[in-house]
């Protein structure tokens, strides 16, 4: 039993780990490496936008039924209230 549950723990923490360098990576190569920022605020302003207003409500992920974020959980919001 408990070697079952050492491998469930694993393969939630490595596919939590990989989803999140997905997101990372998807945020450098889509928009920081295509910029020039003049300080940190700039930077933080840029990339927060991009997360806001390009990643969670444009950008479609297969893992989401190639839904956006944003698609997703509100169609889990109304899963839940029907």
């Amino acid at each position: 039993m408990a070697a079952a549950s050492s491998v469930w723990i694993a393969k939630v923490v490595l596919g939590i780990g990989i989803r999140t360098t997905r997101v990372i990576r998807t945020i450098k190569e889509d928009e920081v490496y295509f910029n020039d920022y003049e300080d940190l605020a700039m930077a933080q302003r840029s990339i927060q936008h991009f997360i806001e207003d390009v990643y969670q409500t444009k950008w479609i992920h297969s893992a989401l039924g190639y839904l956006t974020p944003t698609e997703f959980e509100a169609a889990h919001v109304r899963q839940l209230v029907a």
